[in-house]
């Protein structure tokens, strides 16, 4: 395809109403290249996406505390009004509404990790549920939770201490076998002394070393006592 051939793919798309977004998928061009044939061949905006003046705002915000007042979701109020989300959070704060109480399903862990996860490979898992950012999303017993802290739960009977990841190589896996916390001592190579010393370090209980390591309280408090005496001696 020439570069006249793709500019005319390009103003033939956005004459069709399509977004920036669908015409850099299709076409694999960039925004600056689709504002410049926008621009060259004059095409203007769809109704509804050509930026609004201060007088079209002010007339429809009264629609839009109404809907914040009802209880519509932000994505609800863009969709509807196609004003931005930045200035629907504005006009919530301004004006004073009250974020809506969320309900949560009432299925338990188990039900909602069967419907969204799936098996591959040799013993992975993959999640296939709704996700904020790379953090799987899990709503289960009237609640929001992180899946990986659901998983590992239900796994080692104790929440993780820090950041969990997936320890095996395939992409996405969340298997409980698969995934460790922030914790080096799932690193065999390392003694359960220096588990401690690690975790005393990050600030864990006594209750959370014995629960992960399943350290004695007398093993616990001979590391602390070292590790009180090494900073005594290195007192000025």
């Amino acid at each position: 395809m020439t570069k006249q051939q793709l500019d005319d793919a390009i103003a033939g798309l956005l004459r069709a109403g399509a977004t920036y977004t669908v015409i850099t998928e299709q076409l694999g061009v960039g925004r600056c290249r689709i504002v410049r044939v926008r621009d060259q061949y004059g095409i203007t905006l769809p109704p509804g996406r050509a930026k609004r003046t201060r007088s079209e705002l002010d007339a429809v915000t009264p629609k839009v505390l109404d809907m914040l007042r009802v209880g519509a979701t932000i994505e609800a109020i863009y969709r509807e009004t196609h004003v931005s989300r930045n200035r629907i959070v504005e006009l919530r704060k301004r004006h004073q509404v009250s974020v809506p109480k969320r309900t949560y399903p009432s299925r338990t862990f188990a039900q909602a990790l069967a419907l969204h996860t799936e098996p591959f490979g040799d013993g992975h898992l993959r999640w296939i549920g709704p996700s904020r950012g790379r953090t799987p999303v899990l709503y289960a017993e009237h609640g929001c939770h992180n899946a990986r802290h659901v998983i590992f739960r239900r796994r080692y009977g104790c929440a993780p201490l820090g950041y969990v990841r997936t320890t095996c190589t395939a992409p996405g896996c969340i298997a409980d076998d698969h995934l460790a916390d922030d914790i080096s001592y799932r690193n065999p190579a390392i003694s359960q002394a220096a588990a401690i010393t690690y975790l005393l370090s990050k600030g864990a209980t006594d209750w959370q070393i014995a629960c992960h390591l399943g350290a004695s309280a007398q093993a616990i408090n001979r590391i602390r006592t070292q590790l009180k005496d090494k900073d005594a001696a290195h007192a000025p």
